[in-house]
């Protein structure tokens, strides 16, 4: 397992085990998980007001980031094989270029004996 999959990896267990999203920034910077509106569940508190935005939309933006990752390798892998396609289409094209051509020459020599 390469390094960036394993942090992958590791990245989606902590996903895995954090409060069910979404999460929400209350009016006292608390991250909270509103289940419901009389008794939400507090996540963190006694933060700045942008680390608390970043924490709360972690929830939400962590998941669609991995999700893209995914797509992306997924897009990567597919051109690394089309590339190694193209790469032996070319090979056995040039071949076949410098065999016609050696025809074309031993054919210009026959005519040029002629």
């Amino acid at each position: 397992m390469t390094d960036d999959t394993e942090r992958l990896t590791q990245i989606k267990a902590r996903l895995r085990g954090t409060t069910p999203g979404p999460w929400d920034v209350n009016d006292d910077l608390c991250v909270i998980h509103p289940i419901d509106d009389d008794d939400p569940e507090l996540i963190s508190d006694n933060l700045h007001s942008r680390d608390a935005a970043f924490i709360a939309h972690s929830r939400q933006d962590i998941p669609f980031l991995l999700g893209l990752i995914e797509s992306l390798t997924e897009d990567l892998e597919l051109a690394d094989k089309t590339r190694d396609s193209l790469t032996l289409m070319w090979r056995v094209a040039r071949h076949d270029l410098e065999t016609v051509s050696a025809e074309r020459d031993g054919l210009r020599a026959l005519v040029d004996e002629t």
